[in-house]
Order: structure tokens, then sequence, then C-alpha cells
């Protein structure tokens, strides 16, 4: 987990003194690298408590886990400045490159903020499933229907609905053995929260997939898998949530696909062979 990365996911729900802390590491993480808990604690003008405190706070067991990969982050941390997506005097060549490059940093956050024992038990819980249901209103819906996509590839019983009343009444039929994927980036979507309560009811396994900043649907699943804080109030358009959440399917496809990977394997070659058919003359 990247330190600077959490920070910044983390920053606008920090108290005032995880603030103070914040900065410091955030400003200086050259010579945060070098201090001890006590030297920090004055030198943010905290206590060693809360330092200790911030560093579980992002994500680490201790003070000095933190700093070990804030030493790693450091070299590897380069953001460089973009500025507003759309402007009225860009040539098409500039927002081509502008949204290209928005995509690669936001791949690198989602990586950076990835909690993998969460991914591991995520890819467990649905190499185990009877049935996969998948939830997703507006744009998180095209993500969701590229997982259904993939999984009905390798022969995993998935159920999806673009009618999202329907789906929520497919929600009924969610059994123990089941599992719940709950797409929703701001993690707002009434229809999600209702469907992964029934789920729950039902007594079946749910990831949410949604941004780290507390939401909803943090309490309401069981194995979160949280994405980078990216899209502005007033957006164009889904671009870099959506981005961000097929990376994240594409990570738990590849974890369930290499498992028995010449059965796998198998599956793809039929479906594809299938596919082939209907392109011969």
């Amino acid at each position: 987990m990247n330190c600077l990365i959490s920070i910044r996911q983390l920053y606008e729900e920090l108290t005032k003194t995880e603030k103070k802390i914040a900065n410091v590491i955030s400003n200086e993480p050259e010579h945060v690298i070098g201090l001890t808990i006590h030297e920090l604690a004055k030198y943010s003008d905290t206590s060693p408590a809360s330092v200790a405190r911030f560093a579980k706070r992002i994500g680490f067991d201790s003070y000095g886990d933190m700093k070990i990969e804030l030493a790693r982050n450091i070299e590897a941390e380069s953001t460089p400045e973009i500025n507003t997506l759309l402007k009225s005097d860009d040539s098409l060549e500039i927002i081509s490159k502008k949204i290209v490059n928005n995509i690669g940093l936001t791949l690198e956050e989602t990586l950076g903020l990835m909690d993998f024992d969460n991914i591991v038990k995520a890819v467990e819980a649905l190499r185990a499933a009877d049935t996969i249901y998948l939830f997703g209103v507006g744009a998180s819906a095209v993500v969701a229907q590229d997982m259904q996509q993939k999984l009905v590839r390798i022969n995993k019983r998935c159920v999806f609905h673009t009618d999202y009343h329907l789906g929520l009444a497919s929600s009924t039929h969610i059994k123990p053995e089941d599992v719940v994927v709950a797409f929703s980036y701001q993690g707002q979507t009434k229809e999600v929260h209702e469907a992964i309560r029934q789920a729950k009811i039902n007594g079946a396994t749910c990831i949410g997939i949604t941004r780290c900043l507390t939401n909803p649907i943090h309490d309401l699943v069981d194995i979160l898998i949280g994405l980078p804080n990216i899209e502005q109030g007033i957006r164009i358009g889904a671009v870099q949530s959506r981005y961000a959440q097929l990376l994240v399917v594409d990570i738990l496809f590849a974890g369930i696909a290499k498992e028995n990977f010449e059965v796998t394997e198998g599956y793809l070659v039929k479906t594809q062979q299938l596919i082939e058919k209907l392109k011969e003359k």
C-alpha cells in the first residue's frame, strides 16, 4: 500500500491533528524517513500517540512499517500536474493526451491503494461461489457487464440485469453460497444498497468496489476494495473511475482464471471457437 497515495485519498476525512502529520509527511517525505516517532510528533506539533494512531489510520500496523513503505514510495512518486481535462482552446490532440495521462495516473493510484489481502479474499470467495450476482447503475453497470462477460466465458454462473429494478428483484433469490459484487464509485446508489442488504439477509458474501472515502457501502459489505478519490463533482463522464473499476475487474478475473488454468484455458478456447464460427463465410 502506497503511503503517499493513502494520505492523499483519505485527507478529507482526517482530523485536524491527523492533517498536521499528513502535511509534514506529504511535504517533506525525505525528511520524515529519518525521524523517530517522537521527533515527528515534535516536528508536527502533535504527540507520539497521535503519530502511531495516524499510521494505523492510513493502513499500517506501526509507525516503523509506515516509514519503510514511505521510503519505497519516494523514488516512485511522480505526479505531474494535469490541468482541467476540457479547455476551449485545446486541440483534440492535446485533449487526447490529457485523457491518456489521466488514465495512466488513475491506474497507478488504484494499484498503489490496493489492499491485496482483500483482493485475495475476494478472489477466493468468487472461485467458491455457486452464483455470482453483479449490481451497478449507470457507468458502474458498464463495468458490471464487462465482468459478467468475462466470467461467463470461463463457465462461472453469473447474474446481471441492466434494468436495476429487475436486478434488485433478483436479489431476493440470492443464497448463502452465492457472492455479490456491488459496483458504485460514489457509494450512494440506493438500488445497490438495497441489493446488498437483501443479499446479507439471505446470508451471501458481499464484495464492494467503491471509492475509499467513507460511504454507505463500506459498512454494508464483507470485503471492501477501495478506489482512489479521483472524480470531481462536475464531470463530463465517469472516465477515471470507470478505468479504476475495470482494473479491479481484470485483477479479480485473472485471480479466478489462474486457478486450475488448464480447465479455464479450455473454456476460453471453446468460447472463442464458437464465436469464430460466426465469422466463417
